[in-house]
């Protein structure tokens, strides 16, 4: 009986610290989860639903170059991507699940799609992160820098490409997450490309206007000879882009004389093509 009633009164004592522990970990077990969401919700937008919130109209991902990161988190959470339309073109990056079409271009640029989707789509989302797209007489409905786009064409015409630029770098990584502001990337950027290359279907003349950013030290561009950027200023240049002709788009390819990431090395921090009577930014 006075062992029971030892071990009776010695358990009384260990129950408060059996609570403890539990607390504890209790404790680091959700800073670990929560540490855990944020890491994996930085390169995200705050809002998951934002194609849905934005509108209820179906919208195609338009693929050029590879499948990222994004474009499955974005399908999960959003019903109106209900299509994916890819080149013919083998594309890099996890393979593509769902509903998968193909797109192709004619001689003017005009799009359409093969795989028994919508034939004459007219809302894309774009977030490939070397390939920018821009259509005729589009309008940008969202905007995320570093993140996506999403642009609506006319629907008194077919879709048509204008401008297909591939760039050298992955896009800039932006500040925010669960506990700032803005939809970031992550913050290492890739830089395959040694060269600026690209496609237009202008419907008359045009400039393409390119801005660098130089890094550290003075490197080249070749846009006919070896043109300089000199280190941590801007630098533009300005190419002439003729008219589409009737059986080819024009094209261009500007050889850099460096491989490497910004800061370092020189960024593309702006394009644009330069008509007449309007402007297209080609980044996003």
């Amino acid at each position: 009986l006075r062992a029971a009633t030892r071990l009776l009164r010695h358990g009384w004592l260990v129950i408060p610290l059996i609570a403890l522990i539990l607390v504890v970990q209790t404790q680091q077990t959700w800073s670990w989860r929560t540490d855990a969401a944020e890491t994996l919700s930085a390169p995200f937008p705050a809002d998951l639903q934002w194609l849905d919130h934005r509108s209820t109209e179906p919208v195609a991902l338009f693929v050029g170059t590879a499948n990222t990161l994004y474009s499955d988190v974005t399908k999960l959470f959003n019903r109106t991507l209900q299509s994916q339309l890819l080149p013919n073109a083998p594309v890099q990056g996890r393979a593509f699940t769902g509903r998968i079409c193909h797109w192709r271009l004619d001689a003017t640029g005009t799009v359409g799609v093969d795989g028994g989707c919508a034939p004459d789509p007219h809302r894309f989302y774009l977030e490939d992160d070397f390939a920018r797209f821009s259509f005729a007489g589009q309008t940008i409905e969202a905007d995320r820098p570093g993140f996506a786009r999403v642009v609506r064409t006319p629907r008194t015409s077919p879709s048509r490409m204008v401008a297909a630029l591939i760039v050298p770098c992955s896009p800039r990584p932006l500040t925010g997450g669960l506990n700032g502001s803005g939809d970031p990337r992550p913050r290492r950027r890739s830089c395959p490309g040694a060269n600026v290359a690209g496609q237009f279907w202008l419907d008359q003349p045009g400039t393409l206007e390119l801005r660098f950013r130089g890094g550290v030290a003075t490197q080249h561009i070749t846009i006919g000879s070896q043109r300089t950027i000199p280190p941590h200023v801007i630098t533009a240049f300005r190419i002439p882009i003729p008219a589409v002709s009737a059986t080819t788009p024009s094209g261009l390819s500007l050889a850099l004389d460096w491989t490497g990431t910004p800061p370092a090395q020189p960024d593309l921090v702006g394009a644009r093509i330069v008509q007449p009577d309007h402007v297209t930014d080609l980044l996003y």
